[in-house]
């Protein structure tokens, strides 16, 4: 796997690991790891050659789902360690697309 994809699947696992930590909303939890999940399944599917393009429009869904998530995030005090632990990650999977 090529660094900058091994740098998705990192960020993505990691949200996926340390939400159950940092937020009891099962609801919250529920969607960040549903959307973790589905990154990853999309790393499997486009394997090790992919396409920054075609990743870019694969993720594309998950992406708009976690921004729309920060945004709710965002305007409750109580949940900006989950905000900061989704703002952060999910930067880092979009400066991995783009600086490929």
């Amino acid at each position: 796997m090529t660094p900058w994809l091994s740098q998705i699947r990192i960020s993505a696992d990691f949200m996926e690991k340390e939400i159950s930590e940092v937020e009891p909303s099962e609801e919250i939890k529920s969607e960040v790891i549903a959307i973790c999940q589905s990154i990853s399944h999309i790393l499997d599917k486009q394997g090790v050659e992919a396409d920054q393009n075609d990743l870019l429009e694969a993720l594309q869904p998950d992406l708009d789902r976690t921004d729309v998530l920060i945004q709710k995030l965002d305007s409750l005090p109580e949940k900006k360690i989950a905000w900061l632990l989704l703002i952060t990650h999910t930067g880092d999977i979009l400066h991995a697309l783009k600086s490929r």
